[in-house]
C-alpha cells in the first residue's frame, strides 16, 4: 500500500469523535501479563479478496510493529483465522449472508504475505463447524484456556473486521475476565451500514475495552 493512502486512512480514523474522546494517551507499555491477538488478517478480507474490507491492508504495518515489540518482550502472539469448510452456513450459496471466503487450505484463507507473523505464533482456527457462525476467536476454541494458563491478564487486539470478528473477539475477551486494549489504527470495518464500525467501537468501549492508536508503543 502507498504511504499516502495509509496516512489518509489513519487521518480519517483519528478524526472520529469517539476515538479522540476515549483514547489512551502517550505510550502503550506492554507488560509481562499481556498478549497480542491478531484477528483474521487473511487474503479474502484484504483488497482483491472475495470479502474485502475497504483499506484493510492498512492494518498490517501497525500490527507488524506491535508484533515486533511483543516478540522483543517474549509476549505470546495469537493469530485467529476463519477456516471454513466448503459448505459453511455463512456462505450465500448455503443460505448465509456472505460470499464464499476463507475456505480451509485455500489461498484466500492464508494470512497476508505482508503480515510478519513470528515462527512461534499460535494460530487459532475458527468457523470450522459447517453449521455454526463464528465471529469470535474464543468461540469453540481453546483460546481462553491458553491465555489463562499463561497468566495473561490483558490482550491487545487488532485486525479485521471492526464490526464483526474484532467486535466479537473483544466481547468474549471481556467476558473471560481479560482487560482489552483495542488498537484503533490496526482495525477496519466492513460498514454494511453507515457507521457500523464506529458503533462497534462505541459498544466495545461501553463494555470496558480501552483504546489506543497503536502508533506509540513502548517496551
Amino acid at each position: 500500500m502507498k504511504r499516502r493512502e495509509l496516512l489518509k486512512g489513519m487521518a480519517a480514523i483519528s478524526a472520529s469523535p469517539i476515538l479522540t474522546s476515549y483514547a489512551l494517551e502517550g505510550n502503550l507499555i506492554l507488560g509481562k501479563h499481556d498478549a497480542l491477538i491478531v484477528v483474521d488478517v487473511q487474503n479474502d478480507f484484504l483488497p482483491g479478496g472475495s470479502l474485502a474490507v475497504s483499506d484493510g491492508d492498512a492494518v498490517i504495518p501497525v500490527i507488524n510493529n506491535c508484533m515486533k515489540l511483543s516478540q522483543a518482550k517474549g509476549l505470546p502472539i495469537y493469530a485467529t483465522r476463519d477456516w471454513h469448510p466448503t459448505d459453511h452456513c455463512s456462505f450465500v450459496e448455503n443460505g448465509g449472508t456472505w460470499p464464499e471466503h476463507c475456505v480451509a487450505g485455500s489461498t484466500g484463507a492464508q494470512f497476508s504475505e505482508d503480515l510478519a507473523l513470528p515462527n512461534n505464533v499460535t494460530i487459532i482456527n475458527k468457523g470450522t463447524d459447517k453449521d455454526k457462525e463464528a465471529y469470535s476467536g474464543f468461540q469453540d476454541t481453546d483460546l481462553s484456556d491458553q491465555l489463562h494458563k499463561k497468566g495473561i491478564k490483558r490482550v491487545i487486539v487488532g485486525g479485521l473486521a471492526t464490526d464483526y470478528c474484532v467486535l466479537n473477539t473483544v466481547y468474549d475477551a471481556l467476558t473471560n475476565d481479560l482487560d482489552v486494549v483495542l488498537l484503533t489504527h490496526a482495525i477496519r470495518a466492513v460498514n454494511v451500514n453507515p457507521r457500523d464500525g464506529e458503533r462497534a467501537i462505541e459498544s466495545m468501549i461501553e463494555r470496558g475495552a480501552e483504546i489506543h492508536d497503536g502508533l506509540i508503543l513502548a517496551n
